[in-house]
């Protein structure tokens, strides 16, 4: 759980330390790790002080034997988010799980991107203008193509590594990023992280 009272930074540390600890070996730990209203500029952490109720984003994606991940959660610091931070996770998860459904060979970015912003779009209508990009490829590099975004008409093929990335932000409520990679198969997507997707 995240805790009010600590800088992002600290916390940030304490992340790496426990990800080098459960690798067992050293790694490079890029990040965006940021909390409360400046949370959706993305970017490393900084010394601000996580207050209670702040929503946290971590979108991690460590670099290790040659290869990227790239996983990402959004923490409420205290457990107790607001109704409309529900919501937006609601509507992120809603996004996440649209395109891991629709997901095989030849489907394109602008597919995805239009499948999860008309998922989000079911939860507030003004939510699906708040989206950059639906997702990307990744692996030797961060990111990879094909990049999720409208117009792009390049297909994901067998074999390529992606990830979706749906995203909601808002002053009221701060807002939230998730995502989940995924392994692209003749047959669909196999889902590779495991990290649990929530505020709580």
């Amino acid at each position: 759980r995240i805790r009010a009272g600590i800088s992002e930074v600290d916390l940030y540390a304490e992340v790496v330390a426990e990800a080098t600890k459960e690798a067992e070996q050293p790694l490079v730990m890029m990040c965006d790790f940021r909390s409360g209203p400046p949370m959706r500029t993305g970017l490393g952490p900084t010394g601000r002080i996580i207050e209670p109720g702040d929503n946290l984003l971590l979108d991690i994606y460590p670099y290790m034997k040659g290869y990227r991940c790239d996983i990402t959660n959004t923490l409420n610091a205290g457990g107790r988010p607001t109704a409309l931070q529900e919501k937006a996770m609601e509507a992120a998860i809603a996004g996440l799980n649209a395109c891991a459904e629709a997901g095989r060979p030849g489907v394109s970015g602008d597919d995805f991107y239009r499948i999860q912003t008309d998922a989000i779009a079911e939860y507030d209508p003004a939510w699906k203008q708040m989206q950059g990009h639906a997702g990307h490829s990744l692996g030797l590099e961060h990111p990879e193509a094909p990049d999720f975004r409208t117009g792009n008409s390049e297909t994901i093929t067998e074999g390529d590594v992606i990830t979706f990335e749906p995203h909601v932000f808002g002053d009221p409520f701060q807002g939230c990023r998730i995502e989940h990679n995924y392994l692209v198969t003749a047959d669909g997507l196999e889902q590779l992280s495991q990290h649990e997707i929530g505020l709580c």
